[in-house]
């Protein structure tokens, strides 16, 4: 069967071939097949741009990558697709040099960051602002939870603070590890779950547990993720690395990291009422 390497090559061809590769009937099928998670405008797949394509494809065939399912996520520019390729690019590396050093493996996933637009524009802040780290002053935006990310599937055990069966595994309950989202003014909030629940709208401390394994306690230990979140738009710069999260515990807000409106408040609530690229790296065990 042709793939989409093959197209590519067929397109380089002779006059009659390229004709006959450009037509609808001929890619549409092969970029819903091999990429079903992206909508591609027609002008990615000419020259030059079609050269950048490529390069996003070996991106994602990367082994430790995995696409989310849900809405198509639309790339229509040339520099979009360089921005999800240098971000997929990143975090691949990272997960390499884990392996490398013996570390616990990683595992990244590309998804659409989309939040509601009915709550976004309420729980933006009115002007272009920076989050400050130092300033973790009371919030008075409402919150607005954006859709759920389902992470990719790993095998190694969870949780390093405690013992476990070498069987245990990050995906052994049916339901997967959910990442969910949410904003509330300048910050970012993240919280993870493997128990088919929704995301519980509380706030809280970090578990004691996380910082003393003596008091896990019990059976089952606590399970901690770490977390590196990133996504890039016109609008919107959000990068943030080693977030510690426990698994099934309410929301926790991202302090290591940049969130940045790059521009109109309008603009960015547009952007992310659409959904903008982001890409996920997760690893068990703390950082």
């Amino acid at each position: 069967s042709l793939y989409l390497v093959d197209f590519f090559h067929l397109q380089a061809a002779d006059t009659l071939t390229r004709g006959v590769c450009s037509e609808d009937a001929v890619c549409s099928p092969l970029v819903s097949r091999e990429l079903p998670g992206l909508e591609l405008s027609p002008a990615l797949m000419k020259q030059p741009e079609r050269s950048k394509l490529m390069l996003l494809l070996r991106e994602l065939r990367q082994s430790q990558v995995c696409m989310i399912g849900g809405p198509c996520m639309e790339l229509t520019q040339a520099t979009e697709v360089q921005k999800l390729t240098r971000l997929l690019s990143k975090a691949s590396r990272s997960a390499q040099i884990a392996l490398t050093h013996g570390e616990c493996p990683k595992s990244v996933s590309v998804g659409h960051l989309r939040f509601p637009n009915e709550t976004l524009a309420e729980s933006l802040p009115g002007r272009p602002q920076v989050q400050d780290m130092r300033n973790m002053a009371q919030v008075v935006q409402p919150f607005c939870v954006g859709d759920s990310f389902l992470l990719q599937h790993m095998t190694t055990p969870l949780g390093n603070l405690l013992p476990e069966p070498s069987s245990a595994t990050l995906s052994r309950r049916s339901n997967g590890l959910m990442l969910h989202f949410a904003l509330q003014g300048r910050y970012l909030f993240l919280q993870v779950r493997n128990d088919g629940l929704p995301p519980r709208h509380v706030m809280a401390a970090e578990p004691a547990a996380m910082h003393h394994p003596a008091l896990a306690g019990g059976e089952t230990s606590l399970e901690i993720v770490t977390l590196d979140v990133a996504a890039t738009s016109p609008t919107l710069m959000l990068d943030f690395r080693n977030i510690e999260l426990a698994v099934n515990h309410p929301w926790k807000t991202c302090t290591t990291g940049l969130l940045a409106m790059m521009g109109e408040k309008a603009a960015t609530v547009e952007a992310l009422s659409k959904g903008i690229p982001c890409v996920v790296c997760v690893r068990p065990g703390k950082a």
